[in-house]
């Protein structure tokens, strides 16, 4: 029996679990905006701001409502984020640091387990979702966090709704969409890895970035743009986004010429670099070209040996005798 009258052991693990200075999450989404509350969080870069939010957007999808305990493998996490496994482990150890995650269990395999527990193959570290007492945690509805019309769902009030994107919808981010599916495909992707394009109408997000699409930016290059002014310079999260769609707007601005024209995309820029290296080296073949057959051609090479066999009369007597074997 428990040593707690009343209470599983199951339920003192978890409460156990929770970090001192916390309490246990009362919803996915609550967790969700006290993670981007959190002030370690709004320090970050750009970058490491949407990884950790990533992150943490996967451990929230993943979280028992009853327990708000989580445990999807690193190797999940790596597939729905598209990142490493190094940035993976970074990230997990930052919001348990900050005590927004408690460890339940380790991850684990049979070998080093107690003795007795017969659970077959590797088992996931088991979290549990918390939120520092001095971050607030509204209970604000989850309408909030998107501006999606609602659908119908049996989700409970209060968790997250990911964009729908399976594997047959994938979109590479570092192609340029063509036609309205292809846009689409990959607004759903952008939307997966940014939580402030999430709270955008697809409609309206679409309307705002097809002119870039049609430029030939990636979406890759609108995700860069958005965390980075074109002198490469990241930009900084000071405080929440409240206009999503006026903050889209209004740093890609950044990257429009005085005129109103678009300034090249990261790839664009690569793409040319990489075609100037190219004329470039493709130039100096030609001149190395050139300079060899001045340096073969038949007149320069017979003006070369009378110099030589004037100046040296021992050279002399041996190109006499090749010119003899080679007769022969």
């Amino acid at each position: 029996m428990s040593a707690v009258p009343g209470i599983s052991d199951r339920r003192l693990t978890v409460l156990q679990a929770v970090p001192e200075g916390s309490r246990r999450a009362s919803s996915q989404a609550g967790w969700i905006r006290a993670v981007q509350a959190h002030p370690a969080t709004a320090r970050l870069r750009a970058d490491a701001h949407r990884n950790v939010l990533a992150i943490a957007w996967v451990l929230a999808r993943h979280a028992s409502w009853a327990s708000m305990t989580t445990r999807p493998t690193w190797a999940r996490i790596q597939t729905l984020t598209g990142l490493s496994r190094s940035t993976v482990a970074r990230w997990i150890a930052f919001l348990v640091h900050h005590r927004l995650l408690g460890i339940v269990e380790h991850g684990s395999t049979p070998r080093y387990r107690p003795a007795g527990d017969d659970t077959t193959g590797n088992r996931a570290a088991e979290y549990v979702l918390a939120t520092p007492c001095a971050v607030e945690e509204t209970r604000t509805p989850t309408r909030v966090l998107t501006d999606e019309k609602p659908s119908p769902s049996r989700a409970r009030p209060g968790t997250l709704a990911p964009p729908h994107v399976t594997r047959d919808t994938l979109w590479p981010l570092g192609v340029t969409p063509k036609g309205a599916k292809g846009v689409t495909l990959a607004l759903e992707q952008m939307r997966a890895r940014s939580l402030v394009l999430r709270r955008i109408r697809a409609d309206r997000l679409a309307r705002l970035l097809t002119p870039w699409f049609r430029a030939g930016w990636t979406p890759a290059d609108v995700l860069h743009a958005l965390d980075y002014r074109p002198d490469g310079t990241a930009w900084g999260y000071t405080t929440a986004v409240k206009h999503p769609a006026a903050w889209v707007r209004w740093r890609l601005t950044h990257w429009r010429h005085p005129g109103g024209g678009l300034l090249p995309s990261r790839s664009q820029r690569t793409m040319h670099a990489r075609e100037r290296l190219r004329e470039q080296q493709q130039e100096f073949a030609r001149h190395m070209a050139e300079a060899s057959a001045r340096r073969a051609s038949p007149v320069v090479i017979a003006a070369a040996r009378a110099m030589l066999a004037q100046a040296c009369p021992a050279a002399a007597r041996v190109m006499h005798r090749r010119r003899l074997l080679a007769g022969m």
